[in-house]
Order: structure tokens, then sequence, then C-alpha cells
């Protein structure tokens, strides 16, 4: 059977308390970031919400019994039309620390933080029409959202 972390991969000196405080530190990044994806949806007059949220139990949570967490999301409308739905995908991803989507009608925008481990975010955006992954801000939000 194959798995996303082989044991060659996991460092012997890791344990369930190290995966909790990366998951920690996981969850207050994406409540950082989509505060302040909230805060520039309402500057910009359309409806932000908490949505559904998403369970998280990565592979390594599994593996050093860590148990599953709750993730916020959020749902953007533009006076009842769907806009946007933001949704954390993952804290283990490859070249970067965490992944979030903002799916919108014309397709998948990725958020990856590129920032080193429990260092401040650096979360950079690509999509559809922005190829160049810039450091997302207010501007590079609102021209993957409305663009």
């Amino acid at each position: 059977m194959s798995h996303a972390f082989d044991d060659d991969f996991v460092s012997p000196a890791l344990d369930a308390a190290q995966i909790v405080h990366r998951v920690d530190d996981w969850r207050r990044r994406v409540d950082d970031l989509l505060q302040q994806i909230e805060t520039w949806g309402n500057a910009a007059g359309l409806h932000v919400q908490t949505s559904e949220p998403v369970v998280m139990h990565e592979e390594l949570m599994k593996r050093f019994d860590v148990p599953p967490v709750n993730l916020k999301t959020l749902y953007i409308d533009r006076q009842g039309a769907f806009v946007a739905k933001v949704a954390p995908v993952g804290l283990w991803t490859i070249g970067a620390n965490g992944r979030v989507d903002l799916k919108t009608r014309r397709g998948v925008f990725t958020m990856v933080d590129t920032a080193e481990h429990f260092a401040r975010p650096l979360w950079r955006v690509s999509g559809p029409e922005i190829r160049d992954a810039p450091e997302l801000s207010e501007q590079t939000f609102l021209r993957a959202l409305l663009a």
C-alpha cells in the first residue's frame, strides 16, 4: 500500500505534539487570511459570510493520531449572485506552507503560503488570469475575484 508520506520521508524526531503545533499554526493562518479576505470583500461591496467548514485530517495527522479539525470557509456573493467560495485545501503541500482555493465561476485561483514554517505568512495567488503568482494583496485578490 502506498502512502502520501513514506516512512523514509518522516523524520524519526517528528511526534504528535509537533503535528498539533503545525495544525494550530495552520488554523490561525487560515483564520487570519479569511478575515483579511472578508475585509477586502466587504470594502468592495460584496457580501462575505462564513460557510460550511471543511474537515482537515491529513495523512500526517492520521499517522500520529491527531484528531481532525474544522476549518472555516467563506461564501462570497454580490446581491445574492454567487461570486466565489474560499476554502482551505491542505497544509502539507509541495513547495508551499499550505494552500487555500478561491473558487469562482471562471475557475479556481490558488493561494499558497510561501513563507517558512511558523514565519509571517507570505500568500501568493495564481489562476486563470493570474499566472505570475504575485503576492496576495487587496488588488490581486479583487483581480482574481472580479476580473
